[in-house]
């Protein structure tokens, strides 16, 4: 009687050993089909998003382009960045008007620029917002404004990032 007992229970358990042997290998095999099939829907999903996203992403990349700007080297750079900043002071009729380009030895992409002035605090505030809208590669970094004048005059010094990439595109504005 013991026999028969102990050679079902071999039975059995030669079949659990047989039923969990299988699903192991099913497993596995799911594993390796469903690897590729997810990534075909990944990828799907990312052509998707990249067709749907397009126009939103060239101008995202068009607005991080004019974050710097295109320069042949750093000192037509600073020559240009003066010559802006020179006619947008003489478009507002700032006064005592100099600029100072202060380039680093390393080519970090980025210079400090010095600008002072002095004139009516309206059209110097007016300055400053055309200078943050329309300058985007001219980073804002300190401000500083002394009273100048009984009539009304402000002395602004203004401290500039001034972000720049050399490459041969040459010179955006």
């Amino acid at each position: 009687m013991k026999d028969k007992i102990n050679k079902r229970w071999a039975v059995v358990g030669l079949i659990w050993a047989g039923v969990i042997f299988l699903t192991w290998w099913n497993i596995d095999t799911m594993d390796r089909i469903k690897s590729p099939r997810e990534r075909r829907e990944i990828s799907h999903l990312e052509r998707q998003f990249v067709q749907y996203h397009s126009e939103n992403i060239s101008r995202v990349l068009k607005k991080r382009a004019l974050f710097c700007q295109s320069i042949e080297s750093l000192k037509l750079g600073c020559l240009s960045v003066e010559n802006q900043l020179r006619s947008l002071a003489t478009t507002y009729d700032l006064k005592a008007f100099k600029t100072e380009c202060q380039p680093g030895e390393d080519n970090t992409g980025s210079m400090p620029v010095k600008l002072s002035f002095h004139g009516p605090f309206e059209r110097s505030l007016k300055l400053m917002g055309v200078l943050q809208k329309d300058y985007p590669y001219l980073l804002i970094k300190q401000v500083e404004m002394i009273p100048y004048d009984q009539a009304g005059n402000i002395k602004f010094q203004i401290l500039f990032s001034y972000r720049y990439r050399i490459g041969s595109e040459g010179l955006t504005t």
